[in-house]
């Protein structure tokens, strides 16, 4: 296939541009095509090559010619557009034609200079010096440049420039006139030069736009959609912003807010760098439009409230302009929608993934081969401790470990909360990462051992023993005697191969800002996605977390029976919150909005993305164990250590926890942390164990995706040990509701 065949246009170079990378091709040289198409500007840029290597030999080859491909979210609907850009006329290598280079200063039509010497940079090197050809660094070169120009047309300050470094750095403009003007002196150029660089305008800017650069997974597919060959391919999100701190007067020399462009002309830049920090500091939401007080603001495609004042584009969205749409229950309407979920039907046999899990006698598969004390009550919680410390002296490295679990509850509890404490504490007890479990009570509490058995059910006593201290003389002695005959028992167990259909994994956020519903919730949703058309199941719980995305998860119920199941846990959490007189929507916590989070609904559709795109094949109550295969949604709130006991308890072998602002927190199964942004990853090693930040690097989601599930399958295999349980960070709550006695 052959390459660009279109002819260029030819206009005056009006434009000297320091740098040749992506991001000015995605920005400036997209603006300038822009206000070409107008007829507005009529110029090109001759684009000079800031460092040694670079793309300026491949930028003549193609005529100054480029594809770029915007996609993303404009105005709320998602945009896909390709076109070729134009507006480069050539390209100099001035470390291999320095007198090119030099020449353009004597072109009348030049005016304007724009930078983004990203690799070069706005910095003074002491070394350079004026007869170097070229001086090493961008000031020095532009320095020349300009000294050239002031001899060129005698000092004429009409022949000056306006000057617009792209560079982020703080007052771009400002710091590298300072440098500018060193060299001046530092060379020796006179001070008539230095009175005509004063007549020239170096401006202050701040440049906003992702520029995701050449699509490499995808340039197959996309060069043969195009028809042509384009090494300088380049992709970039549709939003843009270029504020400029200069003279209004300087805008109509460069009409690029006539040309329809998202270009603010100021007398300050400090606000607008200021909501940038805030921005990059922490992910943060900016608006595309204009937004009138009371208007719908739409976020991953759905409302996230409506404007409680005027937004203008660019501006900052949050707490102080943002407020929620959510209120009380609501009647749903079933409108099932189809489910979309990569089947792994056909190729299960050849392909379905394995990991090494635990068989136990009743089938079940386990990931660990631990030893559990499960206290009936909180009295016993000491006690428990003391045993299991003592029991993994005793018995080391038989087992995956001996751990105990401390609560305040099994006593003084009456009707609902009693029965949430036994469910979830029998749910522990099935659970098969443990291959023994000792059950330890006291003897006089409500839910005393007899009672629990009730809950229990059927048990098999080689991997259950019951002690109630009260009856024994030495709880100790009694306790590690119990625990010597489980832990010869789970000596019976070795790692086998089991088909990823046996796995079940748990889905949770906590900590969360305002990445997670860009990066590790949808990594989430598409390894859970995997992971469910291999056969296996996941689990969503967090309800008052899906208040204003519930209708996603209920028009992918598989029947309208579990749909109304999904409207009774819905709306009965928000019962729950009303009974206790208090708003649905006051979820987001100070940390979610200082990451942010400005509104429940926000939260929402950032969290249900963990669920993906599978079909919802069923409701569980609170303390109940999963039956189906697939995604099913568990009854639980949103607090983090009574989410992941629920899910333990629910079953799941492990949780993937995700997590923007960091958090230690484990559950009594591994508890795989997520980073929605890679600073987070870098500086909480001991926290993190997998970074979706990486996602915002121009890494395939699809691909991570894979990677994720690869990784879990190591952790069901034991091959990793999560940070949580390297840490000992292993806890449980349970959801409360009633009166203590």
């Amino acid at each position: 296939m052959k390459g660009i065949k279109k002819s260029p246009p030819r206009h005056p170079e009006r434009v000297l541009q320091f740098g040749e990378g992506n991001f000015l091709r995605g920005f400036f040289n997209w603006m300038l095509h822009q206000m070409n198409q107008k007829e507005l500007f009529n110029g090109q840029a001759v684009v000079i090559q800031p460092i040694s290597s670079g793309m300026t030999d491949m930028i003549n080859e193609q005529n100054g010619m480029y594809t770029l491909l915007l996609r993303g979210i404009q105005n709320g609907n998602r945009v896909e557009e390709a076109e070729l850009i134009t507006s480069i006329r050539r390209g100099i290598n001035p470390y291999t034609d320095y007198k090119s280079f030099l020449h353009c200063a004597s072109n009348p039509d030049l005016r304007f200079i724009v930078s983004n010497t990203t690799e070069a940079g706005i910095a003074y090197e002491p070394n350079d010096q004026y007869h170097h050809a070229p001086p090493s660094s961008f000031p020095g070169k532009l320095t020349v440049f300009l000294h050239k120009r002031f001899i060129a047309f005698h000092g004429d300050l009409s022949k000056g420039f306006i000057i617009l470094p792209c560079e982020l750095i703080d007052r771009n403009g400002d710091q590298l006139k300072q440098i500018v003007l060193r060299y001046a002196r530092q060379w020796q150029l006179g001070e008539d030069f230095e009175e005509w660089l004063e007549h020239n305008h170096f401006l202050n800017t701040l440049v906003d736009r992702i520029v995701t650069g050449y699509p490499k997974e995808e340039i197959g597919k996309l060069t043969a959609r195009l028809g042509y060959v384009d090494h300088l391919f380049n992709t970039a999100e549709p939003f843009h912003l270029w504020v400029i701190e200069g003279d209004r007067r300087l805008s109509g020399e460069l009409p690029l807010v006539d040309a329809g462009l998202n270009v603010i002309w100021t007398n300050d830049l400090t606000p607008y760098r200021t909501r940038k920090v805030r921005l990059l500091n922490g992910a943060h939401t900016i608006a595309l439009k204009l937004h009138e007080p009371g208007e719908i603001i739409l976020k991953y495609g759905f409302p996230i409230g409506r404007a409680s004042h005027r937004i203008e584009p660019g501006e900052w969205v949050h707490t102080h302009n943002l407020r929620t749409n959510l209120n009380g229950v609501i009647e749903y309407q079933y409108n099932p929608q189809a489910a979309i979920v990569t089947q792994k039907e056909d190729s299960a046999d050849i392909f379905c993934p394995q990991f090494l899990g635990y068989i136990r006698d009743n089938g079940e598969v386990g990931i660990r081969n631990e030893i559990w004390i499960i206290n009936t009550v909180g009295c016993v919680n000491k006690t428990a401790e003391r045993l299991a410390a003592d029991a993994n002296k005793l018995y080391p490295n038989l087992t995956d470990g001996i751990f105990s679990f401390s609560h305040p509850y099994g006593c003084s509890q009456l009707g609902d909360d009693q029965l949430y404490t036994q469910r979830i504490l029998a749910g522990l007890v099935r659970h098969p990462n443990a291959a023994g479990v000792l059950v330890l009570g006291l003897g006089c509490e409500n839910n005393h051992i007899g009672e629990f058995q009730k809950i229990i059910g059927p048990i098999d006593e080689n991997r259950v023993k019951f002690l109630s201290i009260q009856e024994t003389k030495d709880e100790l002695e009694c306790g590690l005697q119990l625990i010597g005959e489980l832990v010869n028992y789970a000596q019976s167990f070795k790692r086998e191969p089991c088909p990823v259909s046996k796995l079940l994994v748990g889905l949770k956020c906590g900590g969360s800002d305002a990445f997670s519903g860009i990066t590790a919730n949808p990594l989430l949703g598409h390894c859970s996605d995997l992971l469910v058309g291999y056969g296996g199941s996941t689990v969503l719980t967090e309800v008052p977390e899906m208040f204003g995305a519930e209708t996603i998860l209920m028009n992918r119920c598989s029947d309208e029976s579990i749909f109304s199941d999904t409207v009774h846990l819905i709306n009965g959490f928000k019962e729950y919150y009303t009974r206790h007189n208090q708003v649905i929507y006051e979820n987001p916590s100070p940390g979610n909005k200082k990451g942010g989070i400005t509104t429940l609904e926000e939260k929402s559709l950032g969290c249900t993305q963990k669920g993906g795109t599978s079909p919802v094949m069923a409701v569980i109550p609170y303390g109940g164990q999963v039956q189906a295969t697939g995604l099913q949604l568990l009854e639980g709130p949103g607090n983090d250590m009574v989410a992941v006991t629920a899910l333990t308890a629910a079953g799941a072998h492990l949780i993937l926890f995700t997590t923007g602002r960091g958090t230690p927190l484990g559950a009594p199964v591994p508890t795989v942390k997520v980073s929605s942004n890679s600073e987070l990853s870098e500086r909480k090693r001991n926290w993190i164990d997998f970074n979706a930040g990486v996602l915002l690097e121009n890494r395939n989601l699809s691909e991570l995706a894979e990677t994720l599930l690869e990784y879990v399958l190591k952790v069901a295999s034991g091959e990793t040990r999560c940070c949580n349980e390297r840490s000992g960070s292993r806890e449980i709550a349970i959801f409360k509701d009633g009166v203590t006695l």
